[in-house]
């Protein structure tokens, strides 16, 4: 009976290492989503400035 009690309770323990391991892969890959989202928000923004920058220096030649 304290065999049986011992294994289930290894069992028990192997399950919540398993999961544990698990949410910390999904945290990782959340963590690199969030990155690459940032990276690519970034160079969003960066190409609209440039966008911006050249219609304001077009607007500012046609206005001369």
């Amino acid at each position: 009976m304290m065999e049986n009690k011992e294994a289930y309770r290894k069992k028990i323990e192997a399950q919540l290492d398993e999961w544990k391991a698990q949410a910390e892969k999904l945290k990782a890959q959340m963590r690199k989503k969030q990155a690459e989202t940032e990276i690519d928000y970034s160079d969003t923004l960066d190409e609209l400035d440039k966008r911006q920058d050249y219609a304001k220096s077009k607007l500012s030649e046609l206005k001369e």
